[in-house]
């Protein structure tokens, strides 16, 4: 390995900090080890990126989803007639079903992930309007919508644009 390039041995691992340490002149790595106690053992893991596992598990059903599509939905759009579906075909369409769903359960959830781990840790939020509140991280994790710390809360915290003003946000 090349000095000062950290490999990642799975996507799903959360990245290591980097830290400067001035007074040698050099720079370390440090990685976040999780231990679990199950049953009578104890588990040592280097800690997951939530995110990532979160967007993995939504690429793995989108996949199984398109698997299905391709074999059971796809020959059959292409004409105007009525289909019956047989009882295995309909086991099949609510696989479909549920693969989608949880595509769908599983990229808002890497959303809300990633918007949270972006919250700097002493940021308070400063709600507007009628009665205004003021929100700590745990909070804002909390009880704030995901849209809303996409929109109001990140731009706030991180000084950036809020989306809302670019085409794209409809």
């Amino acid at each position: 390995m090349s000095k000062g390039i950290y490999k990642l041995y799975d996507k799903r691992q959360k990245k290591p900090g980097v830290y400067r340490v001035n007074e040698y002149n050099e720079d370390i790595t440090m990685k976040e080890i999780v231990t679990m106690r199950l049953g009578k053992c104890k588990l040592r893991f280097d800690a997951p990126n939530f995110t990532s596992i979160f967007l993995s598990k939504s690429k793995f059903e989108l996949e199984k989803a398109k698997e299905i599509y391709n074999i059971l939905i796809r020959p059959k759009i292409s004409t105007r007639d009525l289909y019956e579906l047989s009882e295995k075909d309909n086991v099949i369409l609510f696989d479909y079903l549920e693969h989608i769903q949880s595509t769908i359960v599983m990229a808002y959830t890497a959303v809300e992930c990633l918007v949270n781990d972006l919250l700097p840790d002493n940021f308070v939020y400063n709600e507007k309007g009628t009665t205004p509140k003021q929100y700590d991280r745990k909070e804002i994790e909390r009880w704030i919508s995901t849209i809303d710390k996409v929109a109001l809360v990140l731009p706030q915290a991180l000084g950036t644009i809020n989306p809302k003003s670019y085409n794209f946000w409809p």
